[in-house]
């Protein structure tokens, strides 16, 4: 996903106005960091016991992609998205009771 929408990137800067360019730098920022952070409790997670944290952080993902739809701010397409991913919030509740380790 990270490389799908980094493939998109340059298309997108360069239609946006200054203030949407820095709106977009820093989500790309903000989901950097967060797969960084994912990725760093992965390593240790089995070790350490924690397990669902690594669930509850990917859940987490959910709302934050949905607020980054809206702030792109591309009219009923963004609500829409943002309406669809914030819908699958409980879905991604029981999955994550159901298939607790994987």
């Amino acid at each position: 996903n990270l490389l799908l929408g980094a493939a998109a990137g340059p298309v997108a800067w360069a239609g946006l106005p200054a203030p949407r360019q820095w709106l977009l730098a820093g989500a790309v920022g903000l989901l950097v960091l967060y797969i960084a952070g994912v990725t760093t409790l992965a390593r240790s997670e089995v070790r350490t016991g924690r397990a669902g944290l690594i669930g509850m952080l990917l859940r987490g993902l959910l709302p934050l992609q949905a607020a980054l739809c809206l702030a792109a701010g591309a009219g009923a397409a963004s609500w829409l998205a943002a309406a669809v991913l914030l819908a699958l919030w409980p879905v991604t509740g029981w999955l994550s009771k159901r298939f607790y380790m994987s």
